[in-house]
C-alpha cells in the first residue's frame, strides 16, 4: 500500500493525503519521461529513442531490430514511435492493412494528432452511431492538442464541421469517401 501511495503522490493525485510537493511540478504538464523518473529500474522502455525519418520510405530507413524497439516504445505509450510503426506497415509496396490499422489505433491513443485524424476518418467511413460518435471524439481530442501546441487547427476543424454537416449520412452506415457514379440502366 505504501508503494501505491508513493506512486499516486508522484502522479499528482490530490486525493491522497500526505503527498509531498517534491515529486513533480503542479503545472499539470507531465510527459512519459517525468513519470518514468518516478519508477526506479522500470521494466518497460524509459529511454525512448525515435529515429529521424526522411521523406522517403520508412521501410528503407528502419532495421528489423529498430522496428522491434519502436514497437515496444509505442506499446509503452510513445506517440512518435507508434506513428513510425503505423507508417512502416501502411506504406505501399509492403503494406499490411491490419497491422497499419492496429498501430494507427495505438498512435491515436498515445496522442499522435495525425493518427487521431486518420482514426476519425476510418470511423466516419465505417458509419453507424457508435463510430460517428467516436470519430467526433477523435477530432475533438486532436483539435485540443493542436490548439495547446499553437498549431493550425483548420483541417481538423473542417473535418469536424464536415462530420456535423453529414451526420445523418454517417449514422446511416458505411460512408464512401469517393463519390459513387450513378448507375445508368
Amino acid at each position: 500500500m505504501r508503494a501505491f501511495l508513493a506512486i499516486a503522490c508522484g502522479l499528482g493525485a490530490v486525493i491522497v493525503a500526505g503527498c509531498s510537493d517534491h515529486s513533480l511540478e503542479k503545472s499539470g504538464e507531465r510527459n512519459h519521461a517525468d513519470i518514468a523518473a518516478l519508477i526506479p529500474n522500470a521494466p518497460w522502455p524509459t529511454n525512448v529513442r525515435v529515429p529521424a525519418i526522411k521523406a522517403q520510405s520508412v521501410r528503407e530507413q528502419i532495421s528489423e531490430e529498430e522496428l522491434g524497439r519502436l514497437e515496444k516504445q509505442a506499446l509503452a505509450g510513445d506517440a512518435a514511435s507508434a506513428n513510425i510503426v503505423m507508417r512502416y506497415h501502411g506504406e505501399f509496396g509492403g503494406a499490411n492493412p491490419l497491422l497499419a490499422t492496429k498501430w494507427r489505433k495505438f498512435a491515436a491513443e498515445n496522442g499522435d494528432v495525425m493518427a487521431m485524424g486518420l482514426e476519425a476518418n476510418a470511423l466516419t467511413s465505417a458509419g453507424g452511431e457508435e463510430n460517428c460518435l467516436r470519430a467526433k471524439s477523435w477530432y475533438e481530442r486532436a483539435l485540443l492538442i493542436q490548439q495547446s501546441e499553437g498549431s493550425s487547427t483548420e483541417a481538423l476543424l473542417a473535418n469536424l464541421v464536415g462530420l456535423a454537416e453529414n451526420w445523418q449520412r454517417c449514422l446511416s452506415g458505411p460512408v464512401s469517401l469517393v463519390p459513387v457514379a450513378e448507375s445508368r440502366g
